[in-house]
């Protein structure tokens, strides 16, 4: 019986790409060894010492002292060589010595292969696979339509750089003066040792991509989550490039950071992120708007609503809001681009939620309650960042154990020669990683509000219902029934059945 080669017994957990190197290599050898370049076996005359007596054989190659034949009838004969005659031992000698060679380039060439196989890709991602398209800085003065248009459209060409671009100059002003105190606040060699530790981290992931994908426990996860290889692959390069642009030294250095040009920094980090960001875009655009609606109060005031198709999966929150002005922001598991709150089917009321009020600020369009606390977060930040060294030695146990960490797990996986050697040191790290995710798994009840989520009918035009998460928050002792869901919503929400909140 025939057993295919995806199912071959000694391939038990290769991936494709995997399997298809290793195939490769044995096919290469089996070539090589089957006798390319390898002198013709045809069979010749020998004659032996006295002349007198000849013999028709294959030349096969040296045993010793003795050469070996195989004669026409498949039978082996051994003749020593001092019994040949001069020109038959000559003969025999430079075949033999032709064979060795050739059995030296095959050992190379196989060498070559296995070592090409073994050895490392590149520390760093410098491109993504893809590029993304030009950026459109945002126009000044732009009505609320055309800055929630614009937003939409640079935030899916991978350009987060437009967050920064939309704010009022007065923000970026005390966003810039925020950034100079962090670097001159923080303990540098705190900062560096974290940069240091994602930059080990991240060079050691792009280097040993196929080790990683090869091994049992990510072929097994892959398969549950993803049949196409290749598109893992290039969401997995494009995760570690968008880190390694934004640890670069020309972003992440405090030193420039003192210096206290934000705008630069932010454009020079948007040069080496945005290509990644764009790749990944596909992984959040289910979760994005797929229109929006803006009402005017007048000129400098307005309302945007988001809107979700059906097929979207989006669920918001009443009272989710975007951050500053200017960060994406994420309602239920979906990233939100600045001043949009989530509506339509799918958001708050199934219909449409109440939305975001926007205000216009120095030409810019910011959301209503970030303005009104604009002053207040600023200088609440300020005092957070003054608060630092104190935090830092209050944690330093903390960021000791991770150091350790770091260099006890990363180190063995640097110096790992052979991918099976690598493998081993990564067991454990897989092992504790899949613990951790078990663990963090919601447990019985977890999300069970009612047929279809938050109860059938979602949360009904008016809001949440009358009593909110059931009596007295998430049920009264830890994962115990709570009292009635979400509770019937006023305007005809639906009743959710009968839930398990979490540990209080």
């Amino acid at each position: 019986m025939r057993l295919p080669l995806s199912r071959c017994p000694f391939l038990p957990a290769a991936s494709a790409a995997h399997r298809g190197r290793t195939l490769l290599s044995l096919l290469t050898g089996l070539v090589l060894l089957a006798g390319a370049e390898l002198p013709p076996a045809a069979a010749d005359q020998w004659t032996d010492v006295s002349g007198q007596h000849t013999l028709e054989a294959e030349f096969l190659g040296l045993w010793g002292e003795k050469a070996v034949f195989a004669l026409p009838d498949g039978q082996r004969k051994t003749v020593l060589l001092k019994n040949l005659q001069a020109e038959s031992r000559l003969r025999a000698l430079d075949l033999a010595e032709q064979r060795k060679a050739r059995v030296e380039e095959i050992k190379a060439e196989l060498a070559a292969i296995q070592e090409a196989e073994r050895a490392p890709s590149a520390e760093r991602i410098e491109q993504p696979s893809d590029s993304a398209p030009p950026y459109q800085a945002p126009s000044q003065d732009a009505s609320l339509e055309a800055f929630v248009e614009h937003q939409m459209a640079q935030l899916r060409a991978g350009h987060l750089l437009v967050f920064w671009d939309s704010l009022p100059a007065s923000y970026q002003k005390d966003l810039e003066e925020l950034t100079v105190l962090y670097a001159q606040t923080i303990d540098q060699s705190v900062y560096e040792q974290q940069l240091d530790n994602l930059d080990r981290i991240t060079r050691l992931l792009a280097s040993r991509e196929d080790w990683i994908f090869s091994h049992p426990l990510v072929i097994g996860l892959l398969g549950q989550v993803s049949q196409d290889e290749n598109a893992a692959r290039d969401t997995y390069r494009n995760l570690i490039g968008l880190v390694q642009a934004s640890i670069d030294p020309e972003v992440a250095s405090l030193e420039r950071a003192k210096q206290g040009d934000l705008d630069g920094l932010m454009r020079r980090w948007n040069e080496l992120a945005a290509g990644f960001v764009h790749n990944l875009m596909p992984l959040v655009e289910p979760n994005l708007p797929t229109g929006y609606k803006v009402t005017m109060t007048d000129e400098n005031h307005g309302t945007i609503v988001a809107q979700y198709d059906d097929a979207s999966g989006q669920a918001g929150r009443a009272g989710d809001q975007p951050g500053p002005g200017g960060s994406p922001e994420m309602y239920g598991s979906g990233m939100q681009p600045p001043g949009i709150a989530p509506g339509g089917p799918g958001g708050p009321g199934g219909r449409g939620g109440p939305g975001v009020k926007m205000v216009r600020v120095e030409g810019r369009w910011v959301d209503q309650r970030v303005a009104d606390n604009w002053d207040k977060t600023v200088a609440e930040t300020r005092e957070q960042i003054e608060k630092l060294p104190e935090l830092i030695a209050q944690y330093r146990g903390t960021l000791d154990a991770v150091n350790q960490w770091v260099n006890l797990n990363v180190a063995p996986l640097e110096t790992a020669q052979s991918r099976e050697a690598f493998h081993a040191s990564l067991d454990p790290i897989l092992a504790d990683v899949m613990l951790k995710v078990m663990q963090a798994r919601p447990r019985r009840g977890a999300a069970t509000y009612g047929s279809g989520g938050y109860g059938e009918g979602g949360y009904g035009e008016g809001g949440y219902g009358e009593d909110g998460y059931g009596e007295d928050g998430y049920g009264e002792e830890p994962y115990s029934e709570g009292d009635a869901g979400y509770g019937e919503g006023p305007d005809g929400g639906y009743e959710g059945a009968e839930g398990y909140g979490p540990p209080r």
